[in-house]
């Protein structure tokens, strides 16, 4: 069956529900933290500092002995390109004459811009849990190809994890079903300290699968909130919460297990995410946000009745310790 109705009948229908149901656009807890936490760069590239060893250069000492001078290397820059993305809304005059007057039910030209809204957003998840190489390689050098241990990408920011091993993540070709001891092995490699996994995130069968594994310690209560019963559930290794933003996550050692829908299927990423930051470079000639994101003004093409705006952004992702984070793939649930 064809879909009934273009875009500007959907907004203009006289009976229309007051409402768009949005049936495109999923939505990821990890992206959001790390907008909410994006930082303004520049240059030609993104470089960033890496300290990969200790000096060697101390030791105790009495009266006049002589003391350490020698230089000693132990710092280093990763780098990775910056990326461009855009999206466009594109609008005739003669759709939004018809979205106007008694007859208009949603506001054709504020929707069109909020669902480009979400396609950004889209675009940059996707490409957050990619290895770069999506786009004819112009999307960013995300998590598929920043957290491993050389197996599938050799170098990442431009430093070549096999011979430099202490550039390696975690990491881990389960090919079995998800289990406890597999996720605890790879929590404690990538574990130093108070340095542990701030997140985890898996596919809904995996985290599905991570619940089960719970459920005998899980107990169901209802509780009263502003006139609204909600159900938590709590356990002694992981229990049901709603993360901010709405997200429901399961707590492996107190740290948020959750679900996405942009991870390949039979992963699950162990995050230290103060090691990882998004970074964006401000628009020459647009106002820019804090996330990153540009918005051009309305440009009327000289041929053409009708409107182009555009929302832009430049950007990239840093991995500056790699070994406190993991990737377990080949889970079979």
């Amino acid at each position: 069956m064809a879909i009934p109705y273009t875009r500007e009948q959907t907004y203009q229908h006289s009976a229309r529900v007051k409402k768009l149901v949005d049936n495109i656009f999923n939505h990821d807890p990890l992206l959001m933290r790390v907008l909410e936490r994006a930082e303004r760069s520049s240059g030609n590239t993104l470089q960033f500092p890496i300290e990969y060893a200790i000096t060697s250069q101390k030791g105790w000492y009495t009266g006049m002995e002589a003391l350490h001078t020698a230089d000693e290397e132990t710092d280093t820059l990763g780098e990775v390109a910056w990326k461009a993305a855009e999206v466009s809304v594109t609008l005739s005059n003669i759709d939004l004459a018809k979205n106007e007057g008694e007859t208009k039910v949603l506001d054709l030209e504020k929707r069109a811009w909020e669902k480009a809204e979400r396609t950004m957003k889209d675009m940059l998840t996707t490409s957050l849990y990619s290895d770069g190489t999506g786009s004819s390689s112009k999307e960013i050098v995300g998590l598929a190809a920043a957290i491993d241990d050389g197996s599938n990408t050799t170098s990442y920011a431009g430093i070549n994890r096999t011979v430099e091993t202490w550039w390696q993540s975690y990491y881990s070709n389960a090919a079995a079903d998800l289990t406890l001891d597999i996720i605890r092995a790879g929590y404690s490699d990538v574990s130093s300290g108070n340095k542990t996994p701030t997140i985890i995130i898996t596919d809904k069968d995996e985290f599905n699968a991570y619940e089960a594994h719970l459920e005998p310690n899980i107990r169901y209560t209802m509780e009263q909130n502003g006139g609204m019963k909600k159900l938590s559930r709590k356990g002694k290794e992981g229990g049901g919460q709603v993360a901010d933003g709405g997200f429901e996550y399961l707590l492996y050692r107190n740290t948020p297990l959750v679900a996405s829908e942009y991870i390949t299927a039979g992963y699950m990423y162990l995050l230290y995410e103060p090691s990882l930051q998004w970074y964006f470079m401000k628009h020459p000639k647009f106002t820019t946000d804090k996330y990153g994101f540009a918005e051009s003004p309305n440009m009327t093409p000289y041929n053409q009745d009708g409107g182009v705006k555009r929302i832009h952004t430049y950007c990239a992702l840093a991995v500056n310790e790699l070994r406190r984070n993991g990737k377990i793939i080949g889970l079979t649930d």
